[in-house]
């Protein structure tokens, strides 16, 4: 299975036990730079960014950047309903709400172990009625 580039925002995927136990391996081998500066800095300088995973708890303004910055250099990213478990998974507290994945077999890897939900989740504020 091939990445497709995601540049969907509507689009929210469910980290699985599977990916966290993949982002955990890429974390370790040194191939998933976290944080919103590193990620940014790695799109921007083209190092290898083969995908970039957004917290779907990161601000509105972050996601925004995130998001055009990924389009702009054609790297496809994922924004996960993790509610800080992006962070806590890297090993950096719920403040990590970015991470750029450079391992390309790592990256598919991770893409077809998430889930993707059937539909977006509102935006703070504007809860779904019930």
């Amino acid at each position: 299975m091939s990445i497709e580039h995601v540049f969907d925002r509507e689009k929210v995927y469910l980290p699985t036990p599977s990916f966290r136990g993949m982002l955990g391996l890429a974390r370790r081998a040194g191939r998933a730079l976290p944080g919103t500066a590193a990620t940014c800095e790695a799109v921007r300088k083209n190092k290898n960014t083969a995908l970039v995973l957004i917290d779907s708890s990161a601000s509105s303004n972050t996601k925004s950047k995130l998001w055009g910055l990924c389009h702009a250099h054609g790297i496809p990213y994922l924004t996960l309903q993790a509610d800080g478990l992006l962070g806590e998974m890297l090993g950096g507290g719920r403040e990590i709400v970015a991470a750029a994945i450079t391992d390309g077999g790592m990256a598919r890897r991770l893409r077809a172990t998430c889930t993707e939900l059937p539909d977006a989740l509102p935006e703070e504020g504007n809860a779904a009625p019930q």
